[in-house]
């Protein structure tokens, strides 16, 4: 219930600063390289591309650990794009960083300019939680990846900072959902750790 309630409370606060957020940060032209391989890591193929080198270099527990990123990544892009259908939040960009809702679900007949929650993020998120459930020791580089996947979209005007948020949120209860069906259906489903308790 604690963990819920900070949840609400982080998106009760970014709401009350999306607008300024939105005003506040554009993303430098000089770095558009930094922006290209930070935004690449909300891409799906992109993911499966690491999840292949992971499987490669880790041969004892890597096979697994890719497929359950993989899986977890597109769970959480999949989840995201079917709550923007039925939120129909639109793109701040397209507004001017107002608010602008699509009728109730019409966003499944009318997919444009939805933005809540952000599929990219959702995307690259997805992925980092299951790396901390697999690979702890690297969570801070593996969140920080996928933070950075959230400044482009709102840099780039994309998104609100709750839409970045929101897909964060997502993919960690889709993480979640694939860890426990994997440990379950795993033959040390008795046994598995519980999650970030891995050193």
């Amino acid at each position: 219930m604690l963990i819920i309630a900070l949840v609400l409370i982080g998106f009760v606060i970014l709401t009350l600063l999306d607008k300024r957020i939105y005003d506040l940060v554009h993303w430098p032209r000089e770095s558009k390289d930094l922006h290209r391989m930070f935004r690449v890591l909300g891409y799906l193929p992109m993911v499966a591309v690491l999840a292949g080198g992971i499987a490669v270099i880790d041969r004892v527990t890597g096979a697994r650990a890719a497929i359950l990123m993989l899986i977890s990544s597109a769970v959480g892009g999949a989840g995201a794009e079917l709550v923007k259908m039925i939120v129909g939040r639109e793109r701040p960009e397209v507004h001017d960083g107002m608010y602008v809702f699509k009728p109730f679900l019409t966003g499944f007949t009318d997919h444009s300019n939805l933005a809540f929650p952000s599929s990219h993020v959702a995307t690259a998120f997805g992925a980092a939680w299951m790396l901390c459930l697999i690979y702890p020791r690297g969570r801070w580089l593996w969140l920080g990846l996928a933070a950075g996947c959230a400044w482009t979209r709102i840099a780039a005007e994309a998104h609100f900072a709750t839409d970045c948020y929101a897909g964060a949120v997502l993919s960690y209860l889709a993480a979640l959902l694939v860890w426990r069906i994997a440990c379950r259906r795993g033959r040390d489903a008795q046994t598995a750790p519980p999650i970030g308790s891995q050193t």
